[in-house]
């Protein structure tokens, strides 16, 4: 694990495994360590890089109202470029899906393929007040309550009916986490979702794209899905039946065969 210094802020990177380059972006809230149960499937192939996004994790947290998904892109690219990477493979979970949207839009040389998790084109108003919900009451919530109010939304209703050790047993992984985000850069990265609005431009991306998508997601709804992929010319989607915006975790072993796969038919080509 390195800490990288861009020409604008300090970005703490993991590296791990050998091949082809994979970067890994992780959702609003989250950092690198969430990768881990993707990460040890695909170290075995590739060289992986898992970034904690500005104001997360152990990166820089600039004081900032609002960081936008074109930020974190281009502290994607010069973190790519302090590492030497002229393009990579690029998988983006939720805020990290539409941060790698605007990479393959203005930056479609730097990208070999994209996978797009639980990701969204623009957020309707559904979406825009659950992330409302979210940011009000970061910092005000006691930690515990605020855990449990986003574990009720990103888990599915039906995993929370069969599986409630555990989401007990992640949220207190997460409650003993000694590497806590500050409420001011949640709040940012809420607006950054928030704001994020590439439906005009899906077009232009070029890549090799898959989708996953949960259809019971609260936050990313079918047509949002659907939105995404109409708009990415020849794109795959693989859609997980019942499940929420972490159905990547949720249905752990199948989503990891999915993408597997994926990433090694771009290995081919």
């Amino acid at each position: 694990m390195t800490d990288q210094k861009t020409g604008k802020i300090c970005l703490h990177v993991e590296e791990s495994g050998r091949g082809e380059p994979l970067i890994l972006l992780m959702g609003l809230g989250a950092y690198a360590r969430k990768w881990e149960p993707h990460r040890e499937v695909y170290e075995k192939e590739f060289w992986c890089i898992s970034m904690d996004n500005r104001g997360s994790g152990r990166s820089e947290a600039p004081r900032m109202e609002e960081y936008t998904t074109e930020m974190m892109a281009e502290d994607t690219i010069e973190t790519m470029d302090a590492l030497g990477i002229a393009s990579a493979h690029i998988h983006g979970i939720s805020m990290g899906g539409a941060i790698a949207q605007v990479l393959a839009v203005k930056w479609p040389q730097r990208v070999k393929s994209l996978i797009l998790t639980s990701t969204f084109s623009e957020a309707d108003i559904y979406f825009k007040q659950g992330l409302k919900i979210l940011s009000d009451n970061v910092g005000k919530m006691e930690g515990t309550a605020f855990a449990e109010l986003c574990n009720y939304m990103i888990y599915s209703r039906k995993y929370h009916n069969e599986h409630k050790k555990e989401i007990e047993a992640a949220q207190k992984q997460d409650e003993e986490d000694p590497i806590k985000m500050s409420p001011y850069a949640y709040r940012a990265q809420c607006r950054a979702c928030r704001n994020h609005n590439l439906t005009g431009e899906l077009h232009k991306i070029n890549a090799p794209t898959l989708i996953t998508a949960g259809d019971a997601d609260l936050f990313v709804s079918p047509s949002l899905t659907e939105k995404l992929h109409k708009g990415i010319k020849n794109s795959k989607l693989y859609l997980c039946r019942e499940g929420g915006h972490v159905h990547h975790w949720e249905e752990l072993e199948q989503f990891n065969k999915v993408t597997m796969e994926f990433l090694r038919e771009q290995k081919k080509s």
